[in-house]
């Protein structure tokens, strides 16, 4: 029997996913920042060559160090934007967890994972961070294509 013959990887369309997903998991960070009234600004959202081993887009959210950033809140919003793209891809907060926290959370962009490790309290702020963008999915939703245009 013949094998099936080889598809070619659609590199463009992976990208346009990777950028999607990215503007979703910055807009998790943004909306959890606006929830906290902490001010934010998107640095930069763009994509770059997807390869097999990146993906083809990099985002970045900056929020201003003020009194009401408690390391919890840091937390918080270290957790929202992958949270974001969990819940984007139809996962659940405990998968999420699992996941990142048995790989130590080295998968988690740097910056998210200095975030997350402010508190001891990992699996709390992940939670308040899915809580936080199931009540405000349409902020996200509308956050991610303003992001997008």
């Amino acid at each position: 029997m013949k094998p099936k013959p080889h598809k070619a990887i659609d590199w463009k369309k992976i990208a346009q996913n990777d950028l999607r997903v990215t503007a979703y998991h910055e807009a998790g960070h943004a909306i959890v920042c606006k929830h906290f009234h902490i001010p934010y600004i998107l640095n930069y959202l763009k994509p770059t060559k997807a390869t097999l081993e990146k993906k083809g887009a990099i985002g970045q959210i900056g929020y201003f160090k003020v009194a009401q950033v408690t390391p919890f809140r840091c937390a918080v919003i270290g957790w929202a934007g992958v949270m974001a793209t969990a819940l984007l891809e139809g996962d659940d907060e405990q998968n999420c967890f699992d996941y990142h926290d048995t790989n130590n959370l080295d998968e988690l962009s740097p910056t998210d994972a200095t975030a997350v490790r402010k508190t001891r309290f990992r699996w709390r702020a992940l939670t308040t961070a899915a809580r936080i963008l199931r009540r405000r999915w349409d902020e996200v939703e509308n956050k991610a294509a303003h992001y997008l245009e």
